[in-house]
């Protein structure tokens, strides 16, 4: 048996925002900063390097994406 998650609610800044650890505003300023950056930094770097969230809140937000990823296969 398979179910269905929207690989919309597998994005990690999503998943930032629902967890509140993260605004709107402040999620796509950064994914205007990914999208124009030279290097494709990923977004979780991003936001940590910019002191945006916390070392605590990525690692919590990974760990449910990933958890969602399991679920969706």
């Amino acid at each position: 048996m398979r179910l269905s998650i929207s690989a919309e609610r597998l994005q990690l800044g999503k998943i930032l925002v629902e967890m509140g650890s993260l605004e709107s505003r402040d999620l796509e300023t950064a994914l205007i900063e990914q999208r124009l950056g030279e290097h494709r930094e990923r977004l979780g770097t991003l936001l940590l390097r910019r002191g945006v969230i916390s070392a605590l809140s990525y690692m919590q937000a990974l760990s449910r994406q990933r958890e969602l990823l399991l679920i969706a296969r």
